[in-house]
């Protein structure tokens, strides 16, 4: 009986060897750009992937499952720009260094792939591991906010056109 629970009791209990999967959301790829206002303030324009809930036709197989029309996401590109101002973002790179706001449009001069915090709180240092050293980490509660990273609801309505 007692090496029953013992063994139950292992397979239960996670290991604790290995990395940590962290319980915050992993940071939005996107490509950032750094332009200039007609009043001469700058911005960071992001594009990046976001998903809409569309439908389409039901097939044979989906007519079993669903009622009507298939709901299906599809990939859009999301383009945003963002005002620099002081206190609106924060900027580090994948080492961890500040990078000033000042100092972004030599860093973006072309376009440029970067990470955005999805939750508008530091990126885990764990989903820094995959990307390339000196690559800019943005976190901002604003672009936060606008969720690139949620997929809608599939029982939702279809938007309106």
């Amino acid at each position: 009986m007692t090496s029953a629970l013992l063994a139950a009791l292992l397979v239960v209990l996670p290991s604790q060897e290995g990395p940590r999967v962290p319980d915050a959301a992993p940071p939005l790829v996107a490509v950032a750009s750094f332009g200039t206002r007609d009043d001469g303030r700058p911005y960071l324009e992001i594009v990046a992937t976001a998903y809409t809930l569309d439908q389409r036709k039901a097939n044979a197989e989906e007519k079993k499952r669903e009622k009507g029309d298939a709901k299906v996401l599809k990939a859009v590109q999301v383009v945003r720009r963002y005002l620099l101002e002081e206190g609106a973002m924060t900027v580090y790179d994948t080492d961890g260094k500040k990078v000033a706001l000042k100092d972004l449009a030599d860093r973006l001069a072309k376009p440029s792939v970067v990470l955005i915090s999805a939750d508008g709180k530091e990126v885990d240092p764990f989903h820094l591991r995959v990307a390339r050293p000196g690559t800019l980490v943005i976190v901002s509660q604003a672009m936060a906010d606008h969720r690139f990273l949620d997929a809608p609801d599939r029982n939702a309505p279809p938007p309106k056109e």
